[in-house]
């Protein structure tokens, strides 16, 4: 789920997509204050504008669950048959090998776009927009293999994004 987090913090379009949301609830907020001043005065007015001010900042909470709620649903219809298996990571200097399971899956360097780690994850994303989420709290060895990614992050002139104080906002 974190990593569903991040990417939707990095996309532009959804960037856009919830600033446009934030700026609609305030113009609805604004033209209802407006039509309560005119219809029954400042008094009305302003109780409305005191009510609906901490339901503007409590925004973020409803947002967040809805991801949640919407992320949720999403794992679960796509990767539930994935999570808690084991799955082997190998690293050598043609790229990574994984094994989940009985499948094994190779990815060469050259299709590694970037490697970005935030606080609870190493992400290895590929330019076709598939990405490898290793959760570091279930890792073995994680600061041997953060070392390991960063050396050959270097090697291959791969962006290295360290992002450590990385939050959902």
């Amino acid at each position: 789920m974190d990593y569903l987090f991040y990417v939707t913090t990095k996309s532009k379009r959804v960037q856009k997509k919830r600033t446009i949301n934030k700026f609609f609830i305030l113009l609805v907020y604004l033209i209802m204050g407006v039509y309560l001043y005119s219809r029954q005065g400042p008094i009305t007015s302003a109780a409305f504008f005191l009510l609906c001010l901490p339901m503007y900042f409590i925004y973020n909470y409803f947002e967040r669950k809805q991801y949640v709620k919407h992320f949720s649903r999403y794992i679960k219809a796509n990767f539930s048959d994935e999570i808690g298996v084991t799955t082997t990571i190998h690293l050598d200097e043609e790229g990574i090998t994984l094994e989940l399971g009985e499948s094994k899956t190779k990815m060469l360097w050259p299709e590694i776009q970037d490697i970005n780690e935030t606080g609870s994850l190493i992400l290895i994303e590929e330019k076709s927009q598939n990405a490898i989420v290793i959760p570091k709290q279930n890792t073995a060895h994680i600061a041997e293999l953060i070392s390991e990614l960063k050396r050959i992050a270097s090697t291959h002139e791969i962006p290295y994004h360290a992002e450590l104080n990385w939050k959902w906002k």
